[in-house]
């Protein structure tokens, strides 16, 4: 008997090593929803209805919150803001 349970499913791989396509997801960007952006600057919803100063942690928790499947992808040029 093997501890692993993935021994049930031959061809089952563990969840860290399944690829996902995310080009089919859809993208938001903090501009999308900020107070501080015109449209013409990205925002794409109603200023009624935008936030200051969205933060890329806040729409993924609330992405979680909801259940919905997210990933976070850093520009290369960006990554000293995320280290």
């Amino acid at each position: 008997m093997q501890a692993s349970g993935y021994a049930q499913k031959p061809h089952a791989m563990p969840p860290a090593q399944v690829a996902i396509d995310t080009k089919v997801w859809n993208s938001i960007y903090p501009a999308y929803i900020s107070k501080n952006k015109t449209k013409a600057l990205g925002r794409r919803i109603p200023l009624e209805k935008a936030v200051e100063n969205p933060h890329i942690m806040e729409l993924a928790q609330s992405c979680k919150d909801l259940g919905v499947n997210f990933v976070i992808e850093v520009p290369s040029h960006c990554k000293h803001s995320f280290s």
